[in-house]
């Protein structure tokens, strides 16, 4: 843990502090890298066609479409670091 500095007053909130400090910014960091912006993408589309009314095969067309461009992503690199060495 990161200890403040007793001569300079801090502006952030107490409860922020914590989130403030390198480990939860990296998690933070590495979660938002790592597709957690996909499955909020997918989740809010996903109820939005079901709150107007879609049918079941929307939705499987959706899955079908995320997971084919996951899998073009992992195989791009996969290739590039194959490439680099």
């Amino acid at each position: 843990m990161i200890q403040p500095d007793a001569t300079r007053p801090s502006i952030a909130p107490s409860w922020l502090k914590p989130y403030l400090e390198p480990a939860p910014i990296a998690a933070l960091l590495l979660g938002i890298s790592s597709g957690f912006p996909y499955a909020m993408i997918g989740a809010t589309l996903t109820t939005r066609l079901a709150q107007d009314g879609a049918i079941g095969a929307a939705f499987v067309n959706f899955g079908l479409t995320t997971v084919a461009c996951f899998g073009a992503v992992l195989l791009g690199l996969a290739v590039a670091q194959r490439l680099t060495g």
